[in-house]
């Protein structure tokens, strides 16, 4: 009987001594730790203003059909102070099933903006249904479409939109 009250106290006292090691080791990493970190986003400084500009109308994405001959006019602006050269517009419509690689792309190209100017052009999309892949589902998915802008020596502009099904 001596011997079980001998081990259970000794048992008892090494979870207390690996208890306060472990409670030990906590504090003293809190305390080595000089700054406290916040779960606020970073405040950076504002993005710099967009030279080049896209403009989609909301209505017309979502009066698109999905049949060929789809008229998508989109509106390209030059927001800098200078001429911007080489503007091109790429439009390209895949489908949100990763699984359907498929992908129509247009190109129109604008040449030169002027300073505040707004080039408008229209592409004519097929918005057809993609060639199913082996495991179709019986129903279309969503189709995606990005359009880019891109000119001389700026950064590329995307918009993106998801024309909902049918």
């Amino acid at each position: 009987m001596r011997g079980v009250l001998v081990w259970a106290s000794a048992t008892a006292f090494s979870f207390l001594a690996a208890a306060g090691m472990f409670l030990l080791l906590a504090n003293m990493s809190a305390r080595s730790y000089s700054g406290e970190q916040s779960l606020e986003p970073r405040r950076s400084s504002p993005a710099p203003a967009e030279d080049l500009g896209i403009a989609i109308s909301k209505e017309e994405l979502a009066s698109l059909k999905e049949r060929e001959g789809q008229r998508l006019r989109v509106g390209i602006r030059n927001a800098s102070g200078r001429t911007l050269k080489d503007v091109e517009v790429r439009v390209e419509v895949s489908s949100e099933n990763t699984a359907i690689k498929e992908r129509r792309s247009y190109r129109e190209e604008i040449g030169a903006l002027s300073p505040k100017e707004t080039a408008r052009i229209t592409v004519e999309l097929d918005l057809s249904p993609f060639a199913p892949p082996d495991e179709a589902l019986p129903e279309q998915p969503r189709k995606i479409v990005e359009v880019t802008a891109t000119a001389a020596g700026e950064p590329p502009q995307v918009k993106t939109a998801i024309l909902p099904p049918g």
